[in-house]
């Protein structure tokens, strides 16, 4: 399900875009490491798991929303990032699938892309979940903006 035209690969040679569409994009972070946390949670899921959480991101991305909240939550937390002293907001959303315990995949929007951060099952207290989306999202955004300033003074 990944964009070809994605130009940022790691190292097993997958793109940080999921999918892409006219209202948005899915887009995985990636810590310093190279590791993408949400990627990893979704690669280990079952087929039919992975459908229904990529027929929720096609929504997204085509639509612009999600109208079932049993489905989708557009901001169930806000995170901050500082970054070089300028402290910006964004609001948390999750994606959820319904089938076993229950899974859940959060995602930060940055413009008009939703950066996956990572999943986890249904019953994880929702703070600790939403600090760690602040850790993987904000070193995810500190990367991005390092490889974008390098490329700016090439």
């Amino acid at each position: 399900m990944s964009n070809a035209s994605d130009s940022q690969r790691d190292a097993s040679g997958q793109g940080r875009i999921h999918v892409s569409g006219p209202r948005s994009t899915i887009a995985y972070a990636q810590l310093n490491d190279g590791t993408r946390p949400s990627r990893d949670f979704y690669n280990g899921l079952d087929e039919g798991d992975k459908d229904k959480f990529d027929k929720l991101f096609m929504t997204i991305c085509e639509m612009g929303t999600i109208r079932n909240p049993e489905k989708f939550h557009p901001s169930v937390g806000k995170i901050k990032c500082n970054q070089g002293g300028k402290v910006s907001a964004y609001s948390v959303a999750e994606f959820k699938v319904h089938t076993g315990a229950g899974k859940r995949i959060l995602a930060i929007l940055d413009k008009s892309e939703f950066i996956l951060t990572h999943g986890f099952l249904k019953g994880v207290k929702l703070a600790s979940e939403l600090k760690k989306a602040q850790r993987i999202f904000c070193e995810d955004l500190s990367r991005r903006l390092r490889l974008t300033a390098t490329k700016g003074s090439q």
